[in-house]
């Protein structure tokens, strides 16, 4: 993944094998799970993908 910081904001590109790359939102974490909600419902805040990651992953 590779983060980008707009206004701000906590901001992901996502990067997984059969996920489309150029999905980014706005990204949440308790530690274990990351919440991401995808542009296309950012604003509705609908459609969260969760993914687990490692805490290494989950900087700022």
């Amino acid at each position: 993944m590779h983060k980008f910081d707009r206004n701000g904001s906590l901001i992901w590109s996502l990067d997984f094998p059969g996920y489309n790359p150029r999905t980014i939102g706005n990204i949440c974490t308790d530690g274990k799970h990351v919440f991401i909600a995808t542009h296309f419902d950012i604003a509705f805040l609908k459609n969260i993908t969760i993914f687990k990651i490692s805490q290494d992953g989950c900087h700022g």
